[in-house]
């Protein structure tokens, strides 16, 4: 059915009877039909006072926090289409970003809908004037006001756009001016290395973002940063000694960010020339952490003719792996690959090891071993235990149907060796909690 048409064939009396009904019980419905029925200039004139009201008004709580959001959100929408002048709309979002702390303390924001207004409707908002506006000296000075004031976090967003509405004769301006802030203030400070190092990208500047990332503490996290930018810019050389810097002067930190020092030194290869080199970081970033997606990557490297000798030899070399270790990834790995005969092998040779795996992904392993009964129960009973042994009571109704799984494919096995069989484990979980009354009592409603 076309509603659309359908509604066409109402009638305009009765669409309007409708829509004032509507209206009634919801302010959104209201401030909708206020504004389709006012003029572009009325609208206009009407934006700041709405704003005002919607956040010196009631506090929104995480019940109706959605549609404050919604109604921020229209608000914006709505300037969108009532502004003719593209630099009055650049002023308009202006004001709308100054009233954040309004705004943000009007609500409840831990799901962060009303940060998102901020950081996507508001910020296309200003790009949308800011593009249109043919005066840039003052879409500059409007921007650089904005992002030195964030003291809600919510404007940040806006400088990594600014390449889209500003030639770079106003970007080199916005350097200028941040490269002037004063180094007493540590919040500023870090403030402005933050807004240069995003310019400085976007003018594909990296001598730029490496000296406002010498005027901050390094880290390895800043050091890979610079790195990258280099190699962004095509100096394999400068990108190479960076990523040294962060790998000899953060070590201890290493494992934080090993992926990327991996694929940085690896891009460094490339830019170089090196084939052997490359080919043994690609080697290096598969093996650390095997998965589909890091294949793909290694068969970049070494070219997608070489996939099925990858496949048949790490396969045979998971295998062989020392047995006093379960790699949760080498699983993930082999199930992904549709290998399954080969990850029951190498999980059958570890199931001692299986409480060290994560809880969530054992739910996603067990579902595709349905044709191992064994391998299968021994899965399940590790989440049953993982939940009892915590005492976790929301959990126990994933408890009771973990039983009950246990309880449908124990017939299936013909031999428990060397586990125990069904009815030795249900014991042994009576044993040890039989006092989990609640659990008990699940079990008992659901039939088990």
């Amino acid at each position: 059915m076309n509603s659309k048409l359908t509604l066409i064939k109402l009638g305009a009396k009765r669409l309007a009877e409708e829509l004032l009904r509507l209206a009634e019980p919801s302010q959104t419905a209201a401030d909708r039909i206020d504004y389709i029925t006012s003029s572009r200039r009325e609208n206009l004139d009407k934006f700041e006072m709405q704003l005002d009201e919607l956040c010196d008004g009631a506090f929104y709580d995480w019940r109706s926090v959605e549609g404050y959001a919604y109604q921020l959100s229209q608000l914006l929408s709505n300037l969108k289409e009532s502004i003719d002048d593209s630099c009055e709309g650049v002023k308009r979002v202006r004001y709308f970003f100054e009233r954040d702390s309004s705004i943000m303390e009007s609500c409840d924001d831990s799901g962060g809908a009303v940060g998102m207004v901020f950081s996507v409707d508001a910020t296309d908002c200003f790009v949308h004037f800011s593009k249109k506006c043919e005066d840039k000296e003052f879409v500059a000075q409007q921007l650089l006001e904005l992002v030195l004031d964030d003291q809600y976090g919510v404007r940040d967003e806006l400088i990594g756009y600014a390449v889209d509405f500003l030639p770079q004769q106003w970007l080199r301006w916005l350097v200028e001016q941040l490269q002037q802030g004063d180094e007493g203030d540590s919040w500023s400070a870090t403030q402005r290395t933050i807004l240069l190092q995003s310019l400085a990208r976007q003018l594909k500047d990296a001598r730029l973002f490496e000296e406002a990332t010498l005027c901050r503490k390094l880290s390895l996290s800043s050091c890979l940063d610079v790195a990258q930018v280099y190699l962004e810019n095509g100096d394999a050389i400068r990108a190479q000694d960076w990523a040294e810097r962060a790998n000899l002067e953060f070590k201890s930190k290493h494992n934080f960010r090993s992926y990327d020092y991996q694929t940085i030194r690896r891009e460094v290869y490339r830019q170089l020339g090196d084939k052997e080199g490359e080919e043994r970081m690609a080697w290096e970033i598969f093996r650390s952490n095997r998965s589909v997606e890091r294949l793909a990557e290694l068969l970049q490297t070494l070219g997608e003719e070489q996939r099925e000798d990858v496949i048949t030899g790490e396969t045979a070399q998971i295998l062989a792996s020392s047995q006093d270790n379960l790699i949760g990834s080498d699983t993930s790995f082999l199930l992904h690959l549709g290998n399954i005969d080969a990850a029951e092998q190498y999980l059958m040779k570890r199931i001692d090891l299986l409480n060290k795996i994560d809880y969530i992904t054992l739910t996603e392993w067990v579902v595709q071993f349905a044709q191992n009964p064994l391998l299968a129960s021994l899965i399940y009973r590790t989440l049953l235990n993982d939940i009892l042994k915590r005492s976790y009571s929301k959990a126990y109704h994933y408890a009771v149907d973990y039983w009950i799984q246990l309880q449908q494919l124990s017939p299936q096995v013909s031999d428990w060796e060397p586990y125990l069989t069904h009815q030795q484990y249900q014991q042994q979980v009576h044993q040890e909690h039989g006092r989990k009354w609640s659990f008990w009592q699940q079990l008992s409603e659901r039939g088990g």
